[in-house]
């Protein structure tokens, strides 16, 4: 359950994190067109101001291309900023005043074409000049709000990320943390079944030295009977049964070893006479 909760939290901070880069992405675009716009309109007011101060149509050239690209680029501007979240006001500032200053500015050059322009050039273009820095001013407060706007997203996504790294690690270490318990438990239930194997086997064998020793009533054809039994129930490769006579151990019965090379033992010697003082 906590894998899976993980693996949701991820997954919507990842759907979090690609819709933030997406805004990211529109900021980008919509601080890229309105550099462009306002350079359109400077190139419309240096072109402008030539034509004001020399009379050469030369001048307009400039403006004439600006003003024709002017409206697509006003208008992708406006579309990004509204995919963007950025509040209306600023656009209409800035078109409002842009709008303003060429209606002007068409005006002036009619009139100077016609010859029915009136006042000192040099006063004109100063007066120009002052209401084409209003339509700066509203340029700037536009791409500041821009760039403090693609400063918080940044953050967000940033943070985003940082969260998305967290969780997946989250992931990955219970999901570690689930196949190192399974490892365990495999191994635990394996050892508990191989237990319970050698516990039956065990019980296996001891039936059968019982069945044995229930077997014949004659001393040596019992021996002969049990002691391979038990050598095997025990897991040992060989054996040897003793009896005490005489104050002697004396090998009755052997498995493994050869008989006739036993000797007799005192009660304190060897394995078997140190087993009968114990």
């Amino acid at each position: 359950l906590i894998v899976v909760a993980l693996l949701i939290a991820s997954l919507v901070v990842d759907r979090m994190r690609v819709r933030n880069r997406e805004e990211l992405q529109t900021i980008d675009a919509a601080q890229i067109a309105n550099d462009a716009t306002f350079g359109l309109l400077r190139d419309m007011e240096t072109a402008y101001r030539g034509f004001l101060l020399t009379g050469d149509e030369q001048f307009l050239e400039p403006y004439e291309r600006a003003i024709e690209q002017y409206p697509a680029a006003i208008a992708n501007l406006r579309q990004l900023g509204q995919r963007g979240g950025i509040p209306v006001e600023l656009f209409a500032g800035f078109e409002s005043a842009a709008r303003n200053w060429q209606a002007q500015i068409v005006q002036e050059i009619q009139q100077i074409r016609a010859g029915t322009f009136r006042g000192a050039t040099i006063e004109q273009a100063l007066r120009d000049k002052q209401r084409f820095d209003e339509i700066r001013a509203r340029q700037a407060e536009l791409a500041q709000y821009i760039d403090n706007r693609r400063s918080v997203l940044e953050g967000q996504y940033n943070g985003l990320v940082n969260a998305g790294l967290l969780l997946m690690l989250g992931v990955t270490a219970t999901t570690l943390g689930a196949i190192g318990y399974g490892v365990l438990l495999v191994r635990r239930i394996g050892l508990l079944a191989a237990d319970q194997h050698e516990r039956q086997e065990r019980q296996e064998a001891y039936a059968n030295v019982v069945s044995a020793l229930n077997g014949p009533t004659q001393l040596e054809p019992l021996l002969a009977q049990s002691l391979p039994l038990i050598v095997d129930s025990v897991g040992a490769q060989a054996g040897a049964i003793y009896l005490l006579e005489n104050d002697y151990l004396q090998p009755v019965q052997a498995t493994g070893f050869d008989q006739q090379a036993l000797t007799a033992l005192r009660p304190n010697e060897g394995l078997p006479g140190r087993a009968l003082e114990q």
